[in-house]
Protein backbone atom coordinates (compact mmCIF):
# COMPACT_ATOMS: atom_id res chain seq x y z
CA UNK A 1 0.00 0.00 0.00
CA UNK A 2 1.36 3.41 -0.94
CA UNK A 3 1.46 6.18 1.64
CA UNK A 4 0.06 9.50 0.51
CA UNK A 5 1.80 12.83 1.13
CA UNK A 6 0.91 14.34 4.45
CA UNK A 7 1.73 11.74 7.04
CA UNK A 8 2.39 8.35 8.42
CA UNK A 9 -0.60 8.43 10.73
CA UNK A 10 -1.53 4.87 9.86
CA UNK A 11 1.76 3.59 11.29
CA UNK A 12 1.70 5.67 14.52
CA UNK A 13 4.05 4.78 17.40
CA UNK A 14 7.68 5.51 16.60
CA UNK A 15 6.70 7.41 13.48
CA UNK A 16 4.60 10.06 15.29
CA UNK A 17 5.36 13.45 13.82
CA UNK A 18 7.10 12.09 10.72
CA UNK A 19 5.53 12.95 7.42
CA UNK A 20 5.98 12.66 3.70
CA UNK A 21 6.15 16.10 2.14
CA UNK A 22 4.64 17.19 -1.16
CA UNK A 23 8.13 16.78 -2.63
CA UNK A 24 8.02 13.06 -1.79
CA UNK A 25 10.72 13.29 0.89
CA UNK A 26 10.40 11.92 4.40
CA UNK A 27 10.55 14.59 7.12
CA UNK A 28 11.48 13.97 10.74
CA UNK A 29 9.76 16.08 13.40
CA UNK A 30 11.46 19.48 13.56
CA UNK A 31 13.72 18.89 10.56
CA UNK A 32 13.69 21.25 7.61
CA UNK A 33 15.56 18.95 5.27
CA UNK A 34 13.73 15.94 3.94
CA UNK A 35 15.28 12.49 3.65
CA UNK A 36 15.55 11.04 0.17
CA UNK A 37 14.72 7.40 -0.56
CA UNK A 38 18.37 6.73 -1.48
CA UNK A 39 19.47 7.88 1.97
CA UNK A 40 17.07 5.46 3.60
CA UNK A 41 18.21 2.63 1.34
CA UNK A 42 21.84 3.43 2.23
CA UNK A 43 21.26 3.10 5.99
CA UNK A 44 22.22 -0.60 6.23
CA UNK A 45 25.46 0.16 4.35
CA UNK A 46 26.19 3.18 6.55
CA UNK A 47 25.58 1.12 9.71
CA UNK A 48 27.84 -1.67 8.44
CA UNK A 49 30.51 0.88 7.55
CA UNK A 50 30.29 2.49 10.99
CA UNK A 51 30.60 -0.92 12.67
CA UNK A 52 33.57 -1.79 10.46
CA UNK A 53 35.28 1.51 11.25
CA UNK A 54 34.64 1.02 14.97
CA UNK A 55 36.31 -2.41 14.77
CA UNK A 56 39.25 -0.87 12.89
CA UNK A 57 39.61 1.87 15.52
CA UNK A 58 39.63 -0.79 18.26
CA UNK A 59 42.31 -2.75 16.37
CA UNK A 60 44.42 0.38 15.93
CA UNK A 61 44.05 1.29 19.61
CA UNK A 62 45.23 -2.20 20.53
CA UNK A 63 48.20 -1.88 18.16
CA UNK A 64 49.10 1.50 19.68
CA UNK A 65 48.92 0.02 23.19
CA UNK A 66 51.21 -2.85 22.16
CA UNK A 67 53.69 -0.47 20.52
CA UNK A 68 53.68 1.77 23.60
CA UNK A 69 54.41 -1.28 25.75
CA UNK A 70 57.24 -2.37 23.45
CA UNK A 71 58.63 1.18 23.45
CA UNK A 72 58.58 1.32 27.25
CA UNK A 73 60.38 -2.04 27.42
CA UNK A 74 62.98 -0.88 24.91
CA UNK A 75 63.53 2.36 26.84
CA UNK A 76 64.00 0.39 30.06
CA UNK A 77 66.52 -1.90 28.33
CA UNK A 78 68.37 1.15 27.01
CA UNK A 79 68.52 2.65 30.53
CA UNK A 80 69.89 -0.61 31.95
CA UNK A 81 72.45 -0.91 29.14
CA UNK A 82 73.50 2.72 29.57
CA UNK A 83 73.94 2.16 33.32
CA UNK A 84 76.02 -0.99 32.67
CA UNK A 85 78.26 0.88 30.25
CA UNK A 86 78.73 3.68 32.77
CA UNK A 87 79.64 1.20 35.52
CA UNK A 88 82.03 -0.67 33.23
CA UNK A 89 83.66 2.62 32.25
CA UNK A 90 84.14 3.56 35.92
CA UNK A 91 85.52 0.11 36.69
CA UNK A 92 87.91 0.45 33.74
CA UNK A 93 89.12 3.82 35.05
CA UNK A 94 89.60 2.39 38.53
CA UNK A 95 91.57 -0.58 37.17
CA UNK A 96 93.68 1.74 35.04
CA UNK A 97 94.61 3.78 38.11
CA UNK A 98 95.47 0.67 40.11
CA UNK A 99 97.79 -0.78 37.51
Amino acid sequence: RRLEPGGLLELAGLWDGWCIGRDGLLYAPGWRRGIEPGEILALPYVRALAASEARRVAELRQAVAELESETAAAQESARRYRRMVQLEARLGLMLERVS
